[in-house]
């Protein structure tokens, strides 16, 4: 057990650390999920910085309150609607577990631990990997379809084979239900306005459920390069910047490709 001038050290270095990191400017992540602010990621934020700088009675006054606690409780469940899962729970975890063990002794008997709120949806990196790989080959064999013809005929014939029509199912159709939350138009879809092979797709997706991986290979392969994309601890860091703001959670960017791929696949 830690002695009263040790845990007085356990704070003061938490709340130096604290202030570094999190006093700077809150900059909200790219998230899947609808949610656009983080109101109690700040509110810890404005904490650290306002606890800065006071005397010892006045920075355990000031650090170790209920107020704080909430406030990490909210922003583990802003996070959680940010990504749609619970992977960046085990850092706010650690706040939490920090925060205790620095304030422990100085905490009131009535002080609470609320619980985070949930994902409203939960999202399947995996899948959405692999469907963001699907949109990086149709993009390119869209590309090269209008470099190897001329004529509009051609290029129609080209991007109605079966292979691009079972990725544009696979990229538009599932990444906008599986990834993205939404429904997809096929009405939108320039495949399937232009593609007699669209039809087929669509019957044996309502027979066999809708594809959720491309198929094995494409009429293009051989010039498709791999979409490199960013999970796990990778994309769920801490990073700061040479202005000062602090980047806190993850850069999903897989979403940003589906988006760009929808948009670029519905007005070709």
């Amino acid at each position: 057990m830690l002695s009263l001038s040790q845990r007085v050290g356990v704070l003061a270095a938490l709340l130096s650390a604290t202030t570094r990191c999190q006093a700077a400017s809150f900059s909200p992540p790219t998230c899947v999920g609808d949610i656009t602010e983080f109101p109690n990621c700040e509110k810890a934020d404005s904490i650290a910085i306002n606890c800065s700088d006071l005397s010892k009675s006045e920075t355990i006054d000031c650090f170790c309150t209920q107020e704080l606690l909430n406030a990490y409780i909210g922003c583990k469940g802003e996070f959680r609607q940010c990504i749609l899962g619970d992977s960046y729970d085990s850092e706010v975890d650690q706040w939490i577990s920090d925060w205790n063990d620095a304030c422990g002794p100085y905490l009131s008997d009535g002080i609470t631990t609320p619980v985070a709120s949930e994902a409203t949806r939960t999202l399947d990196e995996d899948a959405c990997q692999t469907i963001d790989e699907s949109c990086g080959h149709l993009s390119a064999s869209i590309t090269s379809c209008s470099s190897a013809y001329d004529s509009p005929a051609e290029i129609t014939s080209c991007r109605c084979q079966g292979s691009l029509v079972s990725l544009a199912s696979v990229c538009d159709i599932d990444g906008s239900s599986s990834c993205l939350g939404k429904t997809a138009i096929t009405s939108n879809i320039w495949e399937f306005r232009n593609c007699e092979a669209a039809t087929d797709v669509l019957r044996t997706a309502e027979d066999v459920a809708t594809i959720t991986k491309a198929p094995e290979t494409s009429i293009l392969d051989s010039e498709v390069g791999a979409t490199t994309l960013k999970f796990g601890s990778d994309a769920t860091t801490t990073s700061m910047t040479t202005s000062g703001t602090v980047s806190m959670g993850p850069t999903l960017d897989w979403i940003v490709s589906l988006l760009l791929a929808f948009a670029l696949t519905s007005l070709l």
